[in-house]
């Protein structure tokens, strides 16, 4: 029979020449296969030190935030204890009630530093609280409340906080609808956290 005869195609030469020279074609195929992996195995690398120099930024941020926030409070705190008018008699005069008007007083002052501030109006909030003075206790945690919403966000662990201490003042008070509903407020947003 005759015998049509007729140019390879490129198939054809490729899997001759791959016959011919196997140990090399093992190696180039074994050599672009190790390529391929170590390709993967660099871009996922690089995507975790990314996503770890991310998250090393935002603790820096929030450890640096929390630094001025203890600043402040520090600042606050000595400022509070300061006899500043002679006319009150010194410090062995000073009341409790003295050192939370000028609690009050330091706090509104402290606009610079808004995390502080809005610390500083919780915390003496609670105390006129356990004191028995529930409307000004809950207007303080009140503008603790509102400093935050400002500042962080209503979705923010620190204002599920502030939110849940409303709640207590206001159970206190016996308003108990709206101590529920902040109350479950709280939970919702520390439940998503």
């Amino acid at each position: 029979r005759p015998v049509l005869a007729h140019r390879g195609s490129r198939w054809y030469r490729f899997e001759k020449l791959v016959r011919r020279h196997r140990a090399a074609a093992v190696f180039a195929a074994a050599s672009v296969l190790l390529l391929v992996v170590a390709a993967g195995v660099a871009l996922r690398l690089a995507a975790v030190a990314t996503r770890e120099r991310d998250r090393g930024a935002v603790a820096l941020a929030q450890t640096q935030r929390a630094l001025r926030e203890s600043d402040a409070v520090a600042g606050f705190l000595v400022g509070l204890f300061e006899a500043s008018d002679p006319a009150e008699g010194g410090q062995d005069s000073v009341t409790a009630a003295d050192l939370l008007r000028r609690g009050v007083a330091e706090a509104e002052r402290l606009d610079a530093e808004p995390a502080a501030q809005a610390r500083m109006f919780e915390a003496l909030g609670r105390v006129y609280a356990r004191r028995g003075n529930l409307e000004r206790g809950a207007d303080l945690v009140r503008r603790a409340l509102a400093v935050r919403r400002a500042t962080v966000g209503a979705d923010d662990p620190a204002s599920a906080a502030t939110t849940a201490a409303l709640a207590d003042v206001l159970l206190q008070q016996g308003k108990y609808g709206a101590a529920d509903s902040l109350a479950r407020e709280a939970l919702r947003v520390r439940r998503a956290t």
